[in-house]
C-alpha cells in the first residue's frame, strides 16, 4: 500500500509562527494593454503608457522614463567599458601545437646526429684491425 502525504512546509506546532512575507504588487500585477518597440539603427525604445525605456547601442546607455522624465540611465556619460568574449584555444589546436613542437624538436636532434656524424672522421680499415686484434689478445 503506497500512502502519499502532502506537504505544506509548516509544522503542526510551532514554537513561534514562521515569517510570511506580504505580496507586494497584491493579488494581480497591473498590466498596460498598450506596449510597442520601436527598433533603429542607433537605438531601441519600449513604450509603455507614459513610461519608457531607451536602449543605445554604441555606446551602450540604458534610459528608464517615467511620466516623460528621466528616472534612471545606465552609462549616461559612454565610460561603462564592454569588452568581447575571448575564446580559449580548444583541445585540438593546443595537440596540434605540442605534435608540432615535437616534430620540430626530433627534427633537431636527427640534424644534430648527421652534422655529428658527417664531421667524424671514419678509421681506415687497416687501424679498424689491428684495434680488433688488440682487444682479441687482452
Amino acid at each position: 500500500a503506497v500512502v502519499s502525504t502532502q506537504s505544506t512546509g509548516e509544522e503542526e506546532d510551532p514554537v513561534r509562527p514562521r515569517y510570511s512575507p506580504v505580496d507586494s504588487l497584491g493579488p494581480k500585477p497591473l498590466q498596460d494593454e498598450a506596449v510597442t518597440l520601436e527598433t533603429g539603427s542607433e537605438s531601441a525604445t519600449v513604450v509603455f503608457g507614459d513610461d519608457k525605456v531607451v536602449i543605445s547601442y554604441n555606446p551602450l546607455r540604458i534610459d528608464v522614463f517615467a511620466s516623460g522624465e528621466l528616472q534612471i540611465s545606465l552609462n549616461a556619460r559612454g565610460l561603462l567599458a564592454v569588452e568581447t568574449q575571448q575564446l580559449k584555444p580548444s583541445l585540438i589546436s593546443r595537440v596540434g601545437q605540442s605534435l608540432s613542437n615535437l616534430k620540430s624538436k626530433a627534427m633537431n636532434i636527427g640534424k644534430s646526429v648527421l652534422d655529428r656524424l658527417k664531421t667524424s672522421q671514419p678509421e681506415e680499415p687497416a687501424a679498424a684491425e689491428e684495434k680488433k686484434k688488440k682487444k682479441k689478445k687482452k
